[in-house]
C-alpha cells in the first residue's frame, strides 16, 4: 500500500478504490523476462466491503501478471486492476516496464500490490523464492490498518536506512528517489 507524502492511506471515503493512494500506481518488470501468464477481467471489490468474486484460491490473486525472469524464478504481481493490463503471455519484457496498475481485484480488502517471487509458473503452487531490495528506508510500523484511515499514520523514533533485505510485514517504508525496478534482487 502506498502512503500520501502526510502518511495518509486514503483520502476521503474508504469504501471507493480511487480514494486509496496506490490505487492506479503503475506495477513495473523487475527484471527482464517473459510473460508466461496473467489473469485479466476479474471485477473489483469495494474497499473494506465484500469480495465481489468468491473466497476461493481460484480467484484469490485477482488480476495478475506472472513473469518469468528465468532460470525457474517466476515473478508474481496480484490484485491488479482490470482491463488495463499492458502486457500479453509471450511478450518480452525489459527490467522497469509498466505492466499494469494497482487495483483491488481477487481476495483483497484494499488496493494493494502483492509480490512474490516463486519457483513455478503458479501464484499458489510452488515454493517461495527469497528476493531482497537493494536498499529501502525503514520509516516504522503500524498495528492495524484501519487506525489509519481517516487520519495521518505518525512514525514513532528514528527512520534508518537498510540495504539488501526484504521489509517485514506491517512495516513503512520509503524507496529512495533513484529506486529502480533492478532494485529486486533474488
Amino acid at each position: 500500500m502506498k502512503f500520501s507524502n502526510d502518511y495518509r492511506l486514503v483520502h476521503g471515503e474508504s469504501s471507493s478504490n480511487s480514494n486509496w493512494h496506490s490505487y492506479g500506481e503503475e506495477v513495473i518488470a523487475v527484471a527482464d523476462g517473459v510473460i508466461s501468464d496473467i489473469r485479466d477481467g476479474i471485477i473489483e471489490n469495494t474497499s473494506l466491503g465484500k469480495y465481489a468474486v468468491l473466497n476461493s484460491l481460484e480467484y484469490a490473486a485477482g488480476n495478475y501478471v506472472i513473469l518469468n525472469i528465468g532460470q525457474g524464478v517466476y515473478a508474481i504481481y496480484a490484485h491488479l486492476k482490470p482491463k488495463v493490463l499492458r502486457v500479453k503471455v509471450g511478450d518480452n519484457v525489459q527490467k522497469g516496464q509498466v505492466l499494469g496498475v494497482i487495483g483491488n481485484s481477487g481476495i483483497s480488502d484494499a488496493p494493494h500490490l502483492h509480490f512474490h517471487m516463486i519457483d513455478s509458473n503458479s501464484v499458489f503452487g510452488g515454493e517461495g523464492i527469497p528476493y531482497v531490495f537493494e536498499q529501502f528506508e525503514l520509516i516504522g510500523s503500524f498495528e492495524k490498518i484501519d487506525d489509519n484511515l481517516d487520519k495521518s499514520w505518525i512514525p514513532k523514533g528514528e527512520s534508518f536506512m537498510r540495504y539488501k533485505e526484504i521489509p517485514l510485514g506491517d512495516v513503512v517504508i520509503k524507496f529512495p528517489p533513484a529506486f529502480k525496478a533492478g532494485s529486486i534482487r533474488k
